[in-house]
């Protein structure tokens, strides 16, 4: 009966009016997206100024403009600019012409922009913490019932909109906040290509902080990798930091701690914590940091730190600490089955090892070859910097290089005089019938053409007569890896020749049997066995060796191509 009596007082106006605005309002609170924030702000300006034509301007961080995002947009506003400094000092809303004109913003392509193409005429800053998230722009539709030069807002439409723009501070910061975890999930999501390009762990780690950045914002970052056998921490890959980390046990410093915790943790300020504030070593992590163990099926790898400086005046939080979270549970994924492929490779190469000493077997004279091979040229191939894929494939095909003398007569094999042509060219076919036995199987697709061509020179004199570039050039890896094996080992027929020796003996091969690169690569890895020794040393023509009718004889002797041949 009250309210009846008193409905049309201005004072129950007001109030109704209000409580009619706040449900208005409240309803803003209610969106899932921005642009379902933004379709519901623009719903309620028409709503409630019929004459208003509106459009909404949100910040972009990643291309630091103002634009509308809820269509393909005619303008973008740089968020440096003179007209969005001046508008982030506004209070309240202000006619838009007024607006250039009182604060003097000298930028007639967008004031010729927002007036003509748009149709503004009364410009509504959204701030939060001195901060222009957004604005909203006005224009008027062409049922404005406004004369010339008469305002079309009202006193009740201003006092709306000083309201509304109020309300939409907290609304358009979550907003933002919401859609930048989106994109750092986003982002995240494509984490896992960047790890499955790595062929080894120690590949993954060495590189990863680096990966890392390219998801996640930070100044510094560090990765320790746990080694079992020493029960320590190491670094392997940082970036950022002011001193040169060290070795630190499971338990100690900031990472250590959290290696040992298993669990995540963000700090806004270490030297405000109570408890890591204490803490001596790794003195390089201040200001803000996220740690997270690499952790995968009870096994922890090792353990991330990533850290904001205290001068940035930028801090972490828990959404930092969610993204490490699922970056590490990524990373440790990939170092697991990593790991168990390369527990799987083992397998494989113990199979096959023991399956080319059967064979060596046969004759004592080359016994442990084919591991001899298969060592020496992994050696030489990662001093020539090949990719991982490739040493792979050369493992595989050093160690079954001979697979195909499964086929030849022991007679052969063990004969200790010199072959007949017939039993050359019948050794000779141990390549093609090696081929033949690695065929059928996607896994030797590569390998085997390496096995088939070990014999081949580059000047077209070997098995198939093929010259470069008509056969892989990793074949010379082997190659070279094959000959230096036989020069060096025990043979019925001589004794094996020293290091240098050798050298000088595979120095007639460059530019024959394998290149210059190949040649040096090989040197450089043989120095490295025999660091007392001076492989180069020993020069044909000068010297002791040249003048030396034993070392002469056994040159000229292994100048033919049977005796070069690793069947010895």
């Amino acid at each position: 009966m009250f309210l009846e009596d008193q409905k049309d007082t201005p004072a129950l106006k007001d109030i109704l009016s209000s409580l009619s605005q706040q449900f208005s309002f409240d309803r803003l609170d209610r969106w899932q997206t921005t642009a379902e924030l933004l379709d519901l702000v623009i719903d309620l300006i028409r709503r409630k100024i019929p004459a208003s034509a509106p459009r909404i301007f949100m910040h972009e961080e990643d291309s630091k403009e103002y634009r509308e995002i809820d269509r393909e947009s005619i303008v973008s506003i740089p968020d440096d600019t003179t007209f969005t400094g001046c508008l982030s000092m506004l209070s309240g809303g202000m006619d838009l012409l007024r607006f250039f004109s009182e604060f003097q913003v000298e930028d007639p392509l967008t004031q010729e922009l927002l007036m003509r193409i748009y149709g503004g005429k009364y410009i509504i800053p959204v701030i939060h913490r001195f901060s222009l998230l957004g604005f909203i722009l006005l224009g008027i539709t062409e049922q404005s019932q406004a004369g010339p030069g008469e305002p079309f807002l009202t006193e009740e439409d201003l006092d709306f909109l000083h309201r509304l723009s109020e309300h939409l501070q907290a609304n358009f910061f979550a907003a933002q906040i919401a859609d930048r975890r989106q994109k750092d999930l986003l982002n995240l999501a494509s984490f896992p290509e960047i790890l499955h390009k790595y062929k080894t762990g120690t590949d993954l780690l060495q590189n990863i902080i680096a990966d890392l950045h390219s998801r996640i914002d930070f100044d510094f970052g560090i990765c320790y990798r746990f080694d079992a056998a020493e029960n320590i921490l190491r670094p392997v890959s940082f970036t950022g930091l002011n001193a040169e980390p060290e070795d630190i046990k499971p338990g100690e410093g900031i990472s250590g701690k959290i290696f040992s915790s298993g669990k995540p943790v963000f700090v806004t300020n270490r030297e405000m914590h109570p408890f890591f504030s204490i803490i001596s070593d790794e003195s390089f992590i201040s200001g803000s940091f996220v740690s997270a163990p690499i952790r995968a099926d009870q096994k922890t790898f090792g353990v991330i730190t990533i850290g904001r400086n205290r001068e940035t005046g930028r801090n972490f939080s828990t959404e930092h600490c969610y993204a490490l979270q699922i970056a590490t549970t990524f990373i440790a994924a990939v170092l697991n089955n990593l790991e168990l492929l390369g527990e799987l490779e083992n397998s494989y190469i113990e199979t096959i090892t023991a399956l080319t000493r059967a064979l060596e077997a046969k004759d004592q004279y080359t016994r442990g070859h084919s591991e001899r091979v298969m060592r020496i040229a992994v050696g030489v191939a990662q001093e020539m910097n090949v990719p991982p894929q490739t040493i792979h494939d050369i493992q595989y095909a050093a160690i079954l290089h001979d697979i195909g003398k499964i086929g030849i007569s022991e007679n052969i094999i063990r004969k200790t005089s010199r072959l007949t042509e017939q039993e050359y060219a019948e050794i000779k076919c141990h390549t093609a019938i090696g081929f033949e036995i690695l065929s059928g199987s996607s896994f030797f697709e590569k390998i085997r053409l390496l096995v088939l061509y070990h014999h081949e020179k580059l000047n077209g004199t070997g098995y198939f007569a093929k010259k470069a570039g008509e056969y892989p050039p990793e074949v010379m890896i082997i190659s070279i890896s094959d000959i230096y094996d036989a020069l060096s080992s025990n043979r019925p027929y001589r004794k094996p020749m020293e290091p240098a020796e050798a050298v000088e003996t595979l120095r007639k091969g460059i530019g024959t049997s394998f290149s210059q690169e190949v040649f040096d690569a090989f040197v450089r890895w043989l120095q490295k066995q025999f660091p007392d020794q001076d492989l180069l040393a020993q020069q044909t023509g000068s010297g002791d060796s040249a003048q030396n009718p034993a070392f002469a004889v056994r040159n000229s002797a292994l100048e033919d191509p049977e005796l070069l041949n690793s069947r010895f």
